[in-house]
């Protein structure tokens, strides 16, 4: 049977939740079963979301997104459900000199540029992205494309 590599790549992604990071922390973190992990989210949707204002999102400039990345001090090969994640602010959209790049050298070399300032973006928050973070969630590129870029970037 061939394997289909998308498929892997979306369930990757699916990872990359709050909810799994706040079930993570719980099993981990309080010793919780995955069920009473999940029904610990639940309760604290059902009691805190109410509360929450749009405030949270302050410190957020227009061309930034947040998104889970991977906790700098996983270490390398461990299953992606299982690491630990954090919430991060990327910087997308420059504004002028992404523009400026964009008709100076064309879209693939602003492209380029994104992906460098994203990659920076989280290593600075201590924080890793992945090919499927950085062509599905934060381009919205193929990942063929994205590979092609990575390779061209270094």
């Amino acid at each position: 049977m061939k394997r289909n590599q998308e498929k892997e790549r979306n369930d990757r992604l699916s990872f990359k939740t709050l909810d799994t990071q706040f079930k993570q922390e719980a099993i981990e973190g309080l010793n919780c079963s995955p069920l009473e992990a999940n029904a610990l989210i639940d309760i604290v949707k059902e009691v805190c979301f109410p509360f929450l204002n749009e405030k949270s999102i302050e410190n957020i400039r227009p061309g930034q997104i947040v998104v889970q990345a991977i906790d700098m001090n996983e270490p390398a090969g461990k299953p992606i459900k299982e690491c630990k994640f954090k919430s991060v602010i990327l910087t997308i959209d420059n504004g002028q000199s992404d523009l400026d790049v964009r008709l100076n050298n064309g879209i693939p070399a602003l492209r380029r540029e994104r992906i460098k300032r994203a990659t920076r973006d989280a290593f600075e928050q201590r924080t890793l992205l992945t090919v499927e973070d950085l062509a599905y969630k934060i381009l919205s590129t193929g990942y063929r494309t994205m590979t092609h870029d990575l390779k061209c970037s270094t």
